[in-house]
C-alpha cells in the first residue's frame, strides 16, 4: 500500500467512525470529490501548482481565523467584484 492510499484509507475510516456528523459529511463529499466530479477536483485538475496553493493558503486562514472573524461581507465584497 502506498502513502496515498494509507491517507486515503484513513481518511475513510475516520469518516465511517464520525458517521451522523457535519464532519463525515464534509469527508465524505471530498472523498468523493477526488474522483473527478466536483469543486475540489476541479481546484486540483485545472489550477497550476502557484494558484492551487494559493487557495490552500487562503482556505487554511480562513480556518484559522473564520470562527473569530467575520468575513461575509468581506467574501461578498469579493464575490460582486468577479467578472
Amino acid at each position: 500500500m502506498g502513502p496515498y492510499e494509507k491517507k486515503l484509507n484513513e481518511l475513510v475510516a475516520l469518516t465511517n467512525f464520525l458517521d451522523g456528523t457535519s464532519g463525515s459529511r464534509a469527508l465524505k463529499a471530498i472523498i468523493k470529490d477526488l474522483s473527478g466530479h466536483g469543486p475540489i477536483s476541479e481546484l486540483i485538475y485545472t489550477l497550476d501548482r502557484q494558484n492551487f496553493d494559493r487557495v490552500i493558503e487562503l482556505l487554511v486562514e480562513f480556518r484559522d481565523r473564520g470562527r473569530n472573524e467575520s468575513f461575509s461581507e468581506l467574501h461578498e465584497q469579493a464575490a460582486q467584484r468577479l467578472k
